[in-house]
């Protein structure tokens, strides 16, 4: 009984011209709305590789301040790392003189 009525539900709809409108109007919007997801996800995309391309620019124009920062950074470490360690950084002959003992034995 219910193959039947199955049957003639499909064969109805099939010869429905406003069920036919339906499902065009549908499958049409589904395409519109995944054609603006293509074109707004593309969107995205480039504008976050043109931010990228910019902020390595920018760092990339900077790099020649970078190594004095850097080298300063690197001073103020060892020298906090001699204050911590009970020594006077001004006086590192005797850290100097360790580490040639401790290097030499290697």
């Amino acid at each position: 009984m219910e193959n039947i009525k199955m049957k003639t539900e499909i064969k109805k709809r099939l010869k429905s011209e406003e069920w036919s409108a339906k499902i065009s109007t549908q499958v049409l919007a589904q395409k519109k709305k995944s054609r603006i997801k293509i074109i707004l996800s593309t969107s995205f995309s480039s504008l976050a590789l043109a931010a990228l391309i910019v902020i390595a620019l920018v760092f990339n124009l900077n790099q020649s301040s970078f190594p004095k920062l850097k080298a300063q950074f690197i001073s103020d470490q060892i020298k906090g790392t001699y204050q911590a360690a009970g020594f006077n950084p001004e006086e590192s002959n005797e850290i100097d003189t360790m580490i040639e003992e401790i290097l030499s034995k290697r």
